[in-house]
């Protein structure tokens, strides 16, 4: 493990988000020689294989090369009313990894427009589906979401990886496992939940009913996508609520692959993204 010392980097060089720790992605155009510049492209070797492929060091890259192999598509839509589909000014903007700078994917730049059609499908799947639905159908779609995410976390993992640049054991190993377990806890919470009944007086009762509010947004930071998403998800969907859920522009592919997966287990609408 190397700290990277204090040393002057060139005006206009982005920088990816690092760590002190050897899986991490760490690549940085320095204005001088640095004695760590080979350690940095052997962690960024080590890294690689772990995708199966060498390093932009040994082999020309193309343009959606760290990508390979995770299948994704050339660009992901809105996710609305169960469905991706495009923006509805057709904007897309380019989605850079942190690995090497350079986009892997293009992911749709909403509007106005595009906010208020998730706002409209969520509150039509609210009325229409998810408040009517039962506390065990809602727990049972939470821990489909689960093993849905147990089964795909290596490739989960992967694409966090690359969309956010951190090290693709941690994701395996603390982040991905987390969401697993959310969506199963809130699972279980929500068929034990009660209401209250209190005597005010002879003649008055209080009655407290748990009740959902209806759609609620929902908007994620960079840092932990899927996993701050299942901390937003999981409590809300559990509540009977519809979520418009809104990933941070640095980061929004992994989320948007978690729709994907999900799309046929979650009644339409009930998320947006």
């Amino acid at each position: 493990h190397a700290w990277i010392p204090a040393t002057p980097i060139a005006h206009g060089t982005r920088l990816a988000r690092t760590a002190p720790c050897a899986s991490h992605f760490m690549l940085l155009t320095l204005a001088r020689p640095s004695p760590v510049r080979p350690q940095i492209q052997n962690n960024v070797r080590h890294v690689m294989k772990l995708f199966g492929r060498a390093s932009a060091a040994d082999t020309p890259a193309a343009p959606n090369s760290v990508a390979v192999g995770l299948d994704l598509p050339d660009m992901f839509g809105h996710f609305i009313g169960g469905e991706f589909v495009e923006p509805l000014e057709g904007k897309y903007f380019d989605n850079p990894s942190p690995i090497n700078g350079k986009p892997f994917i293009k992911a749709a730049r909403g509007s106005k427009a595009d906010i208020d059609a998730a706002v409209k499908a969520a509150n039509d799947a609210y009325t229409k589906t998810w408040r009517l639905a039962s506390v065990t159908e809602r727990s049972n779609i939470l821990l489909k979401i689960a093993g849905i995410v147990e089964a795909n976390l290596d490739r989960l993992a992967k694409i966090e990886t690359v969309d956010n640049g951190k090290a693709v054991r941690e994701c395996m190993a603390a982040d991905l496992p987390l969401v697993i377990d959310h969506f199963r806890y809130f699972a279980g919470v929500i068929r034990a939940e009660e209401g209250t009944a209190s005597e005010i007086d002879a003649n008055t009762v209080s009655l407290c009913i748990q009740e959902p509010l209806g759609v609620v947004a929902s908007i994620i930071p960079w840092n932990f996508p899927l996993l701050m998403a299942a901390w937003k998800l999981a409590p809300a969907l559990a509540a009977g609520n519809c979520v418009v859920l809104k990933p941070a522009e640095q980061t929004p592919t992994s989320i948007m692959t978690l729709m994907e997966l999900i799309k046929d287990v979650v009644p339409p609408g009930v998320i947006t993204s």
